[in-house]
């Protein structure tokens, strides 16, 4: 095989912990029918509550995988328990010829792909059109830049401590005005001001940071026309402007051999949204991949924690280029034996403050960090860098214990999200391995 996974990398592939616990049971190879592998795929059959076994696949170069159950997890516990019987005893899978439901699955795969590849060279079909609908949401927003511009003014002359008392209704009023006048990015800051008012962590200095943000931005995109192209990209993109990721990837890439960092997920109004952190080793370029999925649809997995691959990668305009598109694939993921980063938290806040000086809407951007500890101590949860400066986890990590005890009291490489107020562990490179948080 060319590629070696770990049971530590399938198992940061599950939905939940429910999925990796009944996947464990079927990590056996009594619970297979039968099995098979190539350099290519790993597939099986195992008998399930259906008359005919479940047939499950897996693409080893991503990994990606499919499987006939009718579960709506992703990867579901079927291609779970392969995986991780396929890492853990891999004598019990024989070398052998892919069947034809294993064949057909990866052609259409293949097919899918280039499909994809074919739109992301096709142009607008009525550009006049599209022009005059850029230009009617231009309008909607303006408008609606005008009231918000009153309301943080009022905001304002009434004061924080005044803001902090007002109900729900109150920033969600105006929230849902920016989403009527198709500016959905100020909107999700408003509410977040809403939440930071009714939080009790250093909620003043947060809040005056958000409110001066969203003004910042409102007086932008009122004056567009003076501002740089990489800038006003940024504004668009802060106030909700999307581009198709089929445009990003008609343009020109960075090639590089790409590290996979780390991952979170967040939930909010039955949308997650999944922020996958690469690094190019080549170029020293962070990129972000984001993933978005309703309710129970699957998010993408196959950029693993703990792997490379050489990729042809895209980003998205703007002064700091960090959110990115994956034009092509250019090798087989592979496990990293190191992991590259910074010495002290000093070079960190240099880098964001950096990057925030051309583009101050930027929110958390992820870093590699050496020799650090996590600590507990009179100020709360934080990390410890071998300088001795103490940088704060935020408050809403859940994680601590697990944290502490990957460190065991030593020093670790830490993949961490952050702020410019607080760090959000996602990955440890401990022992040899990178295990997610």
């Amino acid at each position: 095989m060319s590629v070696h996974w770990t049971p530590e990398q399938v198992t940061a592939l599950a939905p939940d912990s429910s999925s990796l616990k009944t996947a464990e049971k079927l990590a056996a190879a009594s619970k297979w029918v039968t099995s098979g592998c190539d350099d290519q795929a790993l597939w099986g059959e195992c008998k399930g509550s259906s008359a005919r076994p479940y047939q499950t696949v897996i693409d080893l170069s991503e990994p990606a995988f499919h499987c006939s159950c009718p579960s709506r997890k992703f990867p579901c516990k079927h291609g779970l328990g392969l995986f991780l019987l396929f890492t853990r005893d891999p004598g019990s899978i024989k070398t052998a010829s892919q069947p034809g439901w294993v064949s057909d699955w990866l052609a259409k795969r293949a097919a899918r792909a280039a499909k994809a590849e074919a739109r992301a060279t096709e142009k607008p079909s009525d550009p006049a059109a599209q022009a005059r609908r850029i230009d009617q949401r231009h309008n909607k927003v303006l408008s609606g830049l005008t009231e918000l511009d009153l309301w943080l003014t009022d905001l304002m002359r009434r004061g924080l401590a005044d803001a902090r008392s007002q109900p729900y209704h109150y920033w969600e009023g105006v929230a849902s005005r920016m989403v009527d006048s198709q500016a959905p990015g100020l909107a999700r800051h408003l509410r977040e001001m809403g939440s930071i008012a009714a939080s009790s962590a250093n909620w003043q200095d947060r809040l005056l940071r958000k409110v001066s943000l969203v003004y910042l931005l409102s007086q932008g995109y009122q004056r567009l026309d003076t501002l740089s192209p990489e800038t006003q990209a940024d504004v668009r993109t802060a106030v909700g402007w999307t581009i198709r990721e089929e445009e990003i990837t008609a343009q020109p890439g960075l090639q590089d051999r790409w590290i996979v960092l780390g991952r979170r997920v967040e939930e909010q109004d039955d949308i997650r949204t999944q922020r996958t952190w690469l690094w190019g080793i080549d170029n020293a370029q962070i990129a972000l991949i984001l993933d978005f999925a309703y309710r129970n649809q699957p998010l993408d997995t196959s950029l693993l924690p703990g792997t490379w691959f050489d990729a042809d990668v895209a980003f998205y305009p703007g002064a700091v280029s960090l959110r990115a598109a994956m034009r092509k694939r250019l090798s087989d993921t592979v496990p990293i034996d190191d992991l590259p980063g910074y010495s002290a938290f000093d070079a960190v806040i240099a880098s964001y403050t950096a990057m925030l000086t051309r583009n101050p809407w930027i929110e958390e951007v992820a870093f590699t960090v050496c020799n650090v500890i996590p600590i507990a101590d009179s100020l709360g949860w934080g990390i410890r860098d071998q300088n001795g400066t103490r940088l704060p986890i935020a408050p809403a990590f859940a994680k601590n214990w697990e944290l502490m005890a990957m460190s065991g009291g030593h020093a670790v490489t830490l993949i961490t999200e952050w702020d410019g107020m607080y760090l959000v562990p996602l990955s440890v490179w401990a022992d040899g391995r990178l295990v997610m948080v």
